[in-house]
């Protein structure tokens, strides 16, 4: 028995051995696509690192974009500031100007008027002129009726205008 615990002893070993060396196969096999793998992998790996790369030196460029536009924004916000009070301050002016154009309206002399008060004046003045005229002419009169003015100086100041007598 001991000859056959041998034999399938060493049958084992055998069949073992086979095993091992079907298994020592396959583990080079598979060694032969992990390296391949892991060369797959180191080459993504370095993909990846370049895309990373990428993306900061894109994320720093997004950031400068952000940054101009920011002080941008707070440029153009201090020059809304700036044309908001100038037009704030215009509408002031504006309204002052409005309220100076209706009073000048308000107050204003028309042509019709101003001719019918001019005309009023210069009857008054003409009237006034012919009673100062009346009262120069009796002061005349009454020189030459007591000898002081001789008649043809008299004649003279009363023919000059602006109502002269024959």
């Amino acid at each position: 028995m001991e000859d056959t615990s041998k034999q399938e002893i060493l049958a084992a070993i055998r069949e073992l051995s086979g095993t091992v060396h079907e298994q020592g196969t396959a583990l080079r096999e598979l060694n032969s696509t992990v390296q391949e793998q892991g060369g797959a992998i180191r080459a993504l790996t370095g993909t990846v690192q370049e895309q990373g790369g990428a993306i900061r030196e894109l994320s720093s460029s997004v950031q400068d974009v952000a940054s101009s536009v920011h002080a941008l924004a707070e440029h153009m916000d201090e020059r809304f500031l700036v044309v908001e009070n100038d037009v704030s301050g215009m509408r002031k002016d504006v309204s002052a100007l409005t309220t100076d154009v209706k009073t000048l309206k308000n107050q204003m002399v028309t042509k019709n008027y101003l001719d019918d008060r001019l005309a009023d004046l210069r009857a008054d003045l003409i009237m006034m002129a012919r009673k100062t005229n009346t009262k120069i002419s009796f002061l005349i009169e009454g020189l030459v009726a007591e000898g002081s003015l001789r008649r043809e100086v008299a004649d003279q100041l009363l023919a000059m205008e602006p109502f002269a007598r024959a």
